[in-house]
């Protein structure tokens, strides 16, 4: 065997000029040649490798002079990352062309295909006469059936590109459920224009839709997703959304949504984009765009609670740098009421703002900071019969002397000016009439900050582990005389500066537990409560000296456990005025995210529960946002998935309480099923 080896590897090494792309390689437990015939017969656990090919067969016959073989008995052919089994190959090394019978094979990354008859007639081109198609792997399914599979009479089938042809049924495990004259589907991994896995589901309000999604590869930093999805209530909505990364530093995304339904006659839109882009000389650009046709248009085709339950638009233009101590912000913005009956429509056409943060003062001990701003505004409202327009310059420059006692205690005074000039004024104090008046107004305001005594306590624990309690004290005290704003036409909380004479008492706790690896903060706790020597009558909501109690904490003292608190408690024993917490926990096969708001005056409350579970293949999850006020579900959603290695299905219910916005309920289904590698469309509605 082994001289067998040695001369059959001899001969072919000394082939002709003519061959040049490579050397064959030939191991087998016996090899003949026949010069005559320009032959060469291995058998017996043949092996043979030319450029990226490697073929195992019993027996193999091979011609030299055109390298074309035929090989027989337990055929595999190997090229890349690609595989053809069959019992008979017939097969051109130099071409790479070949016809293999009674095959199966497999494409890279995840594709197996069989048939009676598999041709492969270019490097990456085959056809497949009676055969199968999957992305399941061989093992998966009873008695060789696999979970899912496309069984067509003829197929072409391009790696890297599309598997098309007909008449084909598709199967699940041994049982036909679908036929189909002709059909084409994706055979690739990487991004590649074409449709998607149409997505039926159900409306209550819209009745039967199927979402019927294409995909655009426009280029390798480029693509698009343009859907259809016509209802069976006589509708149509069409979406389009378009990603690109022009670079590391510069992105965006926009989806344009549009809605028409014939009875009753009805149109909505929706526009959203963003982009971000770091400039040269570290400038940063910022844009958002959020345009409706109406505030309805969210709670309709919302894709999540956040979404349905916005309470306005916002769209915007930044333009932001920042030097040492010295920060630059330019922006154009405009926000739309969603909710409130004011219908009010605000725009900053731009804003410009220069804030410098503390500097030393020309070697003084004293600090230098400022916070300057230019605004052009317009503000409309058609319930209230409000249209202004109008420019305003704030400069604010203050002077600090910070004075360290010692490490464990700072006093800093401070003393400002603040001078705002606006183009007009209101007309006889009425905020819907305008004067062609400028106005000024100034303001002093002097303050004091008290830092310290700090406090710090290091505890060891069990090892190397080590807790350190540090607790921070502050005061602070402000003071801004009364001062008339009755002809300011008010914008935002620049335009009405409150009298304040007023001292803020703080505490702060951090716990820090420190381990060879590195720090890692578990708790802060801040409480903070503020009393107003004189002008509480004018400024404070209850018109009492003392404000709300604030109790704020940040936890990650349990493993994988987040908690964030808020809470406000009356000090005159009116109980707590307000509480927001959120929640978020995830451990093993359980993950659990909640949220609870609570508001006294005016009153709301409510929950937002989102627990979810993982069950070998099974992935549950639910959304409750309960109202604790109204005692009702404002919102349901549930979601199961069921996930195989290669295929998935995904029930997704979502039903809305409307009793609140004059609007019938809302009751939604989707059903999705995914085949890896096939494509699939996320979760639309």
């Amino acid at each position: 065997m082994k001289k067998g080896f040695i001369i059959g590897l001899l001969i072919l090494m000394l082939t002709p000029k003519g061959w040049a792309n490579g050397r064959i390689n030939v191991s087998a437990q016996s090899i003949k040649r026949y010069p005559q015939e320009h032959l060469v017969v291995a058998q017996g656990h043949v092996e043979i490798t030319y450029d990226d090919v490697k073929l195992e067969a019993d027996k193999v016959s091979l011609y030299t002079s055109t390298k074309d073989l035929i090989a027989e008995g337990n055929v595999v052919l190997h090229q890349g990352r690609d595989y053809l089994k069959c019992d008979r190959l017939e097969f051109n090394l130099y071409s790479k062309k070949g016809v293999a019978y009674r095959a199966k094979g497999y494409f890279h990354p995840f594709y197996y295909v069989r048939g009676k008859k598999i041709e492969k007639v270019s490097e990456r081109r085959y056809i497949v006469q009676e055969g199968q198609f999957t992305t399941c792997t061989p093992k998966e399914g009873c008695k060789g059936a696999p979970s899912w599979s496309f069984k067509a009479k003829r197929m072409t089938i391009d790696a890297g590109g599309y598997a098309r042809g007909g008449p084909v049924s598709f199967w699940i495990k041994k049982i036909p459920i679908l036929y189909a004259p002709y059909i084409k589907v994706p055979v690739y991994q990487e991004r590649k224009t074409g449709f998607l896995v149409p997505h039926p589901g159900y409306s209550s309000s819209k009745g039967y839709f199927l979402q019927v999604p294409f995909f655009w590869a426009i280029s390798e930093s480029q693509d698009a997703t343009i859907t259809v999805t016509p209802y069976s209530k006589s509708a149509f909505r069409g979406t389009l959304e378009y990603r690109y990364i022009i670079s590391e530093d510069s992105k965006g995304y926009f989806l344009g949504d549009f809605y028409r339904r014939g009875h009753p006659k009805r149109e909505k839109w929706s526009i959203y984009f963003k982009h971000k882009q770091w400039l040269k000389n570290d400038w940063r650009l910022l844009a958002k765009g959020d345009i409706r046709s109406d505030e309805d248009y969210s709670r309709n085709f919302g894709s999540d609670v956040q979404r349905r339950t916005e309470r306005y638009t916002d769209s915007y233009a930044t333009l932001t740098k920042n030097w040492h101590n010295t920060h630059f912000y330019l922006e154009f913005r405009g926000k739309k009421d969603m909710v409130n009956d004011f219908d009010e429509t605000t725009y900053k056409l731009p804003s410009f703002r220069l804030s410098i943060t503390p500097t030393s003062f020309y070697g003084l001990p004293f600090y230098l900071e400022a916070d300057n701003s230019l605004l052009s505004y317009e503000k409309k409202s058609s319930t209230m019969h409000l249209s202004h327009k109008l420019t305003r310059l704030d400069l604010h420059p203050a002077l600090l002397l910070p004075l360290d006692i010692g490490p464990w205690l700072s006093i800093t005074p401070k003393a400002g000016l603040r001078e705002t000039w606006y183009s007009k004024s209101l007309k006889d104090g009425d905020e819907r009439h305008l004067e062609n008046s400028s106005f000024n107004r100034l303001l002093p305001d002097l303050g004091v900050a008290v830092r310290g005594p700090q406090l710090e306590r290091v505890f060891a624990i069990k090892g190397d582990k080590k807790i350190k309690h540090t607790v921070i004290p502050e005061i602070r005290y402000t003071y801004i005389p009364r001062k008339d704003q009755h002809d300011i036409p008010y914008f935002d909380l620049e335009d009405y500066i409150p009298p304040e004479d007023a001292f803020i008492f703080s505490l702060t706790n951090w716990l820090y537990l420190y381990t060879p690896k590195g720090a890692k903060r578990l708790v802060k706790l801040r409480i903070e409560e503020s009393y107003n020597a004189h002008f509480h009558r004018e400024v404070s909501p209850t018109k009492r000296p003392f404000s709300d109690l604030l109790v704020d904490l940040d936890t990650d003292i349990l493993p994988q456990v987040n908690l964030d608190t808020q809470v406000n408690y009356s000090v005159y024993g009116e109980g707590i005025t307000s509480w927001d917490t959120q929640a978020a926990f995830s451990k093993g096969i359980f993950r659990f995210r909640g949220s609870y708001h609570y508001h006294k005056e005016p009153e709301e409350r409510f929950v937002i529960l989102e627990p979810g579970v993982r069950l070998g293949p099974w992935d549950l999850w639910t959304s409750v946002k309960y109202d604790l006020k109204g005692t009702y579900a404002r919102e349901r959603e549930i979601r199961a998935l069921y996930q195989r290695d290669c295929w998935g299905v995904t029930l997704d219910y979502l039903y809305i309480d409307n009793r609140g916005n004059d609007a019938s309920n809302e009751k939604r289904l989707s059903f999705l099923v995914t085949l890896k590698g096939i494509g699939t469309v996320g979760r639309g509605r």
